[in-house]
């Protein structure tokens, strides 16, 4: 039995991304992907650690997976001060972010890793396991191409609709459902190994380069499939 833990910073995206995975009763606990969300509480962010600590103290056959759908912050707190026996709980980090080859929030950088680059580096150097899915995987994923109209599911269509209106320069791409589809077909995705770093400071900041951090980058094979797969659920 998989155990999806979530990190998300509750944006459009990701409320269509919890909506499918309570929808398909995939066992799901939710936290806040950064501190301000927490108001910098730090009472509140021990108790959360808390939390955290107990749902990845394995009870049997399960695997905790992480999936991280916003900024890296409050997942890098978490992973830094649980112990390597809890770390071991962990099968793996699915985390949407990143780029090689130009961001959204500047020419070089996308938004999640932009907002604590330190964060994502104190991450990556833990070496657990990552699948990092990039933009050059997302960026042309849109809720445009999704005949949604067709569906009875009034959450799914409420929710595309408002993300579709928004005015993004990268054209309101489906960037966290990547996840989702990533769970229900893993053979839809190729991966490579790639060893990196990131730029923490400058104008430059929040830049994935080569380093000395190795973690799989997951690629889509075939776009239209990830369609299908929302389109199927209507």
């Amino acid at each position: 039995m998989n155990n999806y833990i979530l990190f998300s910073d509750f944006f459009l995206d990701d409320k269509v991304l919890i909506h499918f995975l309570k929808k398909n009763k995939f066992k799901l606990t939710i936290f806040p992907a950064e501190f301000c969300l927490v108001d910098k509480n730090k009472e509140k962010q021990f108790d959360l650690l808390e939390k955290f600590k107990q749902i990845i103290t394995n009870k049997g056959p399960q695997n905790n997976i992480i999936l991280s759908a916003g900024p890296i912050e409050m997942l890098a707190f978490f992973i830094n001060n649980i112990s390597l026996e809890l770390k071991c709980n962990i099968s793996n980090i699915l985390l949407m972010g990143g780029s090689f080859d130009g961001g959204n929030i500047t020419e070089y950088a996308e938004y999640n890793l932009y907002k604590n680059p330190k964060a994502f580096q104190d991450l990556i150097k833990t070496k657990l396991p990552i699948s990092l899915f990039c933009l050059n995987s997302t960026r042309d994923l849109y809720v445009r191409k999704l005949d949604y109209e067709k569906t009875k599911d009034k959450t799914l269509k409420e929710l595309l609709k408002k993300f579709e209106n928004l005015n993004f320069k990268h054209k309101a791409s489906l960037n966290d459902l990547i996840l989702y589809s990533y769970i229900v077909n893993p053979l839809n995705f190729s991966s490579f190994e790639k060893n990196i770093d990131i730029i923490l400071e400058g104008e430059k900041k929040g830049m994935l380069i080569d380093g000395p951090y190795k973690l799989r980058v997951k690629s889509i094979i075939d776009k239209e499939k990830f369609y299908k797969i929302f389109e199927d659920s209507y």
